[in-house]
């Protein structure tokens, strides 16, 4: 993946989603990586300590734990648990799902957000659909 598509994933990422302390990384860690990246594609991992080592090594233990945890079908082409970027000023990992490069390369990744807002017409238009399906919720328990 390109350094400004990575860039651009790790801006989407606001703040990390899991954190690893003094302890290491443990199975519950991996398991949890593994839920958080089902559900958003792509997490900040922010390791609080560091007696864990090299910043680079404790990425690839991750990986390799995800790896273990959930093999992929194809030959490890594609890993659970992808690497996208490892910042040593904040110690923080971003890791993304297998096949966040297809996504974030086509555009559907990160998702555009959400307008902040409608117009008139649109407004009313809800508005309106609105009050339709209270009438008739109201009318069906009248009956």
């Amino acid at each position: 993946m390109e350094e400004q598509q990575i860039e651009k994933v790790w801006r989407h990422i606001k703040k990390p989603l899991l954190r690893i302390g003094k302890s290491g990384v443990n199975v519950s860690h991996v398991n949890s990586l593994l839920e958080l990246l089902d559900a958003h594609g792509a997490v900040k991992v922010k390791i609080n300590s560091n007696k864990l080592g090299n910043l680079e090594d404790v990425a690839r233990s991750i990986a390799e734990g995800a790896a273990v945890a959930r093999p992929s079908e194809d030959d490890q082409s594609s890993p659970s648990a992808q690497i996208l970027r490892v910042r040593f000023m904040d110690r923080t990992i971003l890791f993304g799902r297998s096949g966040l490069e297809t996504e974030v390369a086509s555009g559907k990744y990160p998702p555009a957000p959400a307008p902040k807002w409608v117009s008139k017409e649109e407004y009313l238009a809800q508005k309106a659909e609105k009050e339709n399906a209270e009438k008739k919720f109201w009318n069906k328990e009248n009956e």
